[in-house]
C-alpha cells in the first residue's frame, strides 16, 4: 500500500503498475481497485500488467500478449469470450 501511495503522490497523469495485486489479500485488492478507479476518475491513464485476473474487472481495455506479440485487444468481455473460444477450440 505504501508503494501505491507513493505512485499516486502528485496525481500523475499516467500510472504503469506491474503486478500491483500480486501480494495483496482481498481487502488490499479492494483498496487498490478503489484507488485506481479514483485515479481514472481524475483523468489518469492506468496501465496494469498482471497475471491475477481479479483486478481486471475495473479495466476499460484488455490486451493479451503471447510470445511478446499482441494477440488480443478490446473490451474485457470480448477478450474473455475470445480466450474461451480459443481454449474450447484447442480442447476439441
Amino acid at each position: 500500500r505504501l508503494a501505491l501511495a507513493r505512485a499516486l503522490l502528485g496525481r500523475p497523469p499516467l500510472l504503469v503498475l506491474d503486478e500491483p495485486n500480486a501480494n495483496l489479500d482481498a481487502p488490499g485488492e479492494e483498496a487498490l481497485k478503489m484507488a485506481l478507479l479514483q485515479a481514472k476518475s481524475e483523468g489518469a491513464t492506468v496501465i496494469v500488467i498482471t497475471h491475477r485476473t481479479t483486478i481486471l474487472d475495473i479495466v476499460d481495455v484488455m490486451m493479451v500478449l503471447r510470445g511478446g506479440m499482441l494477440d488480443m485487444l478490446g473490451p474485457p468481455g470480448e477478450v474473455y469470450r475470445a480466450l474461451q473460444q480459443a481454449a474450447a477450440g484447442r480442447a476439441s
